[in-house]
């Protein structure tokens, strides 16, 4: 038995089929790098190389045909030639339903089923399973509006990032709520019967989530060459990445899945002191940078808003964009 036919038996031992085409079988796996590596995953390693990893930096695989034997990816032999690791995910039941249209018990059967992900990949997961959702157009937000932490009939790019964080970082239902009540808040959110009443304590500027260490690291100024323009609300100056910066592949290349790139203002364009004017979600995919926003605009005296969260490859909203830049932080 060789390295793959070791691995097809063992999955197939706990009732999963492999595909034997090997490009296949790498588009339905997830990617994984070794820091994030879990028993059961397939290391990939140069010259098309496999083995199965158990745990500790161990894992098996066959030298020869009649010999099964144990290494470590931190041997000198392996380390440097293991490229990453494919982690195969069961079958997610409710793949296509929107948060709105799924029941406390079918969103707490999806958190474990992405448990199994990286956190920055639970965060995406959560993202795009809002694709689709109209945009709130309620200039206050529906969530604030009506005082409710879960409010998924609708999203505005606040509500999307609150949201997707919260349930990547949760196990169930209830724990999301919790999440809810440390995230959006600059102090803690409280309940009464089930509805918020501090929501005047919410986060209401992005500028001051980037800051505030509850939204990850600001990894702005390790990502490509920053600048700095003028601050707002009690800063001065702030850094940030220009536009040109984020339609360099030299940064594109360094993102994330899970990433959150807090979009800026040109400040001669603002109307309440903003300096963040949009979020938004970086997925990964062959390769290539996309973003998950809610893309759309607010009821307003002269029209009514519109719009739906989408998806889109990242180079083509930058070239299109009015923004000047962005802040861009990673939860680790």
């Amino acid at each position: 038995m060789d390295t793959n036919g070791l691995i097809y038996t063992v999955y197939r031992i706990h009732g999963i089929d492999l595909d034997t085409d090997r490009n296949a079988l790498k588009a339905k796996a997830v990617k994984v790098q070794k820091k994030e590596l879990l028993p059961g995953d397939i290391l990939v390693f140069y010259g098309e190389g496999l083995g199965l990893y158990l745990y500790n930096g161990q894992f098996l695989h066959a030298v020869r045909k009649s010999s099964v034997q144990l290494g470590g990816i931190h041997d000198r032999r392996f380390a440097n030639s293991l490229l990453h690791g494919l982690r195969v995910m069961t079958p997610d039941p409710d793949q296509k339903k929107r948060p709105a249209e799924m029941a406390a018990d079918e969103i707490m059967i999806a958190q474990t089923f992405a448990a199994e992900l990286p956190l920055g990949k639970r965060i995406v997961y959560w993202a795009a399973r809002f694709i689709g959702t109209p945009y709130d157009t309620d200039p206050l937000g529906l969530y604030v509006r009506t005082n409710r932490i879960v409010a998924d009939e609708k999203a505005d790019c606040m509500y999307l990032t609150f949201r997707s964080v919260e349930l990547a970082r949760a196990q169930t239902p209830g724990q999301a709520i919790e999440q809810a009540r440390y995230l959006r808040f600059t102090t803690e959110g409280k309940l009464a019967d089930g509805l918020v009443q501090n929501y005047g304590e919410r986060f209401e500027y992005g500028e001051d989530m980037v800051f505030s260490g509850k939204w990850g690291r600001n990894i702005t100024d390790e990502l490509g060459t920053t600048t700095t323009v003028k601050g707002s609300r009690g800063r001065d100056q702030i850094i940030i990445l220009p536009k040109a910066a984020l339609a360099s592949s030299k940064v594109t290349k360094h993102l994330q899945d899970g990433d959150i790139i807090f979009w800026v203002k040109d400040p001669k364009k603002r109307v309440v002191e903003e300096i963040v004017a949009h979020l938004s979600f970086v997925r990964v995919k062959d390769g290539k940078a996309y973003l998950i926003h809610a893309a759309g605009t607010k009821d307003s005296a002269a029209r009514p808003g519109g719009g739906a969260v989408k998806e889109v490859l990242m180079s083509d909203y930058v070239r299109d964009t009015k923004f000047i830049g962005a802040f861009v932080t990673r939860f680790e």
